[in-house]
């Protein structure tokens, strides 16, 4: 808190229950080794977090990312999405 987390604000898993999402509440430190199942992988990183898609993307390379922004210029997160082949 006060940053927005996926379990800690239930609307999220409310509005999408088909999606498995999981916080992260440690900086990662080395490229992570999860499983990806599924045809589209999203990642959420909150600005104090971003340089954390670097080791995101060196595991899980070939995605996209974009900012999101509130109405008066400030960057709310940056969304990294990788699609897998079926």
């Amino acid at each position: 808190p006060p940053r927005m987390g996926y379990r800690g604000f239930s609307t999220i898993p409310f509005l999408a229950p088909q999606v498995k999402g999981e916080d992260m509440t440690k900086p990662l430190d080395a490229a992570p080794n999860w499983s990806i199942t599924g045809s589209l992988a999203a990642f959420v990183f909150l600005p104090e977090r971003e340089q954390e898609l670097e080791w995101v993307r060196s595991r899980y390379p070939g995605g996209t990312y974009r900012w999101f922004y509130a109405s008066d210029g400030k960057r709310l997160f940056l969304l990294y999405e990788l699609r897998n082949s079926p």
